[in-house]
């Protein structure tokens, strides 16, 4: 496995502004929920997992995170 992505998830509880301070002072106990994305590899298969997590560090919920099909152009 390896930590593709780790990121505070801030849910809108009062307005988006009240957040949107919130988020730019990252004061302790900010953020609604922690997201870890780990990848994993199986018998040479690659599958992407989201983890959440609460303020407090409780396991919440584990999803299979779905490859995204880009018929357009990257760069």
């Amino acid at each position: 496995w390896r930590i593709d992505k780790l990121q505070i998830q801030y849910l809108v509880t009062e307005t988006v502004s009240k957040v949107f301070e919130e988020a730019l002072e990252l004061s302790e106990g900010s953020g609604t929920n922690y997201e870890i994305v780990l990848l994993t590899r199986k018998d040479g298969s690659i599958s992407k997992y989201e983890f959440l997590f609460d303020i407090e560090g409780n396991y919440i919920q584990k999803r299979k995170v779905l490859r995204q099909n880009y018929e357009f152009l990257l760069f």
